[in-house]
């Protein structure tokens, strides 16, 4: 088993051509290259959740006491396949003025760039049904009990903050058949043309992709912070996240280096805006508080994956 991010695992694989690539890409789905994995040797994982830690007790000199034992329960998760193959007509790659190796760098830069758009919206969105046939993500990973509700009230405007913890023991991405995102080099093939099947087009082909699946070691490792608006007083605050911490054991809030907090702009910018109301005295007329790269010691990880919009509204009992 190889542990790190994917970027980690590539360089570990000596996949240099995908760590370039990666880090061509890295700041445009943060989350997707921040989250820690693992490899697994086939394509399907045991993901074991523990439910309590046995306690012991006091005992009486001469007596006895009850051996404790946690409990557990498993779950057996299969990896997804997740694919973005990079077709280019043969002819006009040689044709490019900069070169064809240039030309196909520039396309797998673009295809690996999509591909972490795709898995960073199944990363908040993923359904495990046959229709989407790929990995449950966060917003149905956690639990009902793991939810703070901001109390925004206007569906068009409604968002999500999550709050989790990282790891191997934690939530991690879990890369199937022993390796990471794979680009391998480019072959020549003769392909139909998507126009008219008759037809044919010489093409280079690298059938990008990988197996992958998302995992949590502990129910209680996602907090997710529900109906977040712009409506007075329902935005996005430190307080909240206050509120998402007290929800996590203590052994888990206490080690906030394994902690991450994902968010849209629009949030952060609601945290940025709630820190100028209570610093502005320490700043000259008119200057707002920095943009938040963290809140309560929690690293912020911005993205553009979590949407707005009336499909992020949450109902709470």
């Amino acid at each position: 088993m190889t542990t790190g991010t994917l970027r980690d695992i590539s360089a570990l694989n000596g996949r240099d051509q995908e760590v370039g690539i990666l880090d061509e890409v890295a700041g445009d789905f943060p989350e997707v290259l921040a989250l820690p994995g693992r490899t697994i040797k086939g394509t399907t994982y045991k993901v074991t959740f523990r439910k309590n830690n046995p306690k012991g007790s006091f005992r009486a000199a001469n007596a006895g006491v009850k051996p404790g034992a946690a409990g557990y329960y498993e779950k057996l998760v299969q990896c997804s396949i997740y694919e973005n193959p990079i077709i280019v007509d043969k002819r006009v790659a040689q044709a490019d003025e900069d070169g064809e190796a240039d030309y196909l760098t520039n396309r797998s830069i673009e295809h690996v760039a999509g591909a972490m758009e795709g898995l960073a919206e199944q990363l908040y969105y993923g359904a495990d049904d046959e229709a989407n046939k790929g990995f449950v993500g966060l917003k149905d990973l956690g639990t009902d009990e793991m939810r703070i509700n901001a109390a925004g009230t206007t569906a068009a405007k409604k968002t999500t903050v999550y709050l989790v913890r990282v790891g191997v023991d934690a939530v991690h991405w879990v890369y199937g058949q022993g390796a990471g995102l794979s680009v391998p080099d480019f072959v020549e093939q003769v392909i139909a043309d998507p126009a008219d099947p008759t037809k044919v087009i010489p093409a280079l082909v690298s059938p990008m992709g990988l197996w992958i699946g998302l995992a949590s070691g502990s129910t209680r490792s996602i907090v997710k912070i529900g109906n977040i608006t712009d409506d007075a007083g329902k935005g996005f605050t430190d307080a909240l996240v206050q509120a998402a911490l007290e929800l996590m054991p203590a052994g888990f809030r206490n080690n906030k280096a394994k902690l991450r907090i994902l968010a849209n702009g629009r949030s952060v910018g609601q945290l940025q805006t709630s820190r100028t109301a209570v610093n502005q005295v320490a700043y000259k007329a008119g200057a707002i508080a920095d943009r938040p790269v963290e809140s309560m010691g929690i690293q912020i990880i911005e993205t553009d994956s979590i949407k707005i919009g009336a499909t992020e509204a949450e109902t709470f009992a």
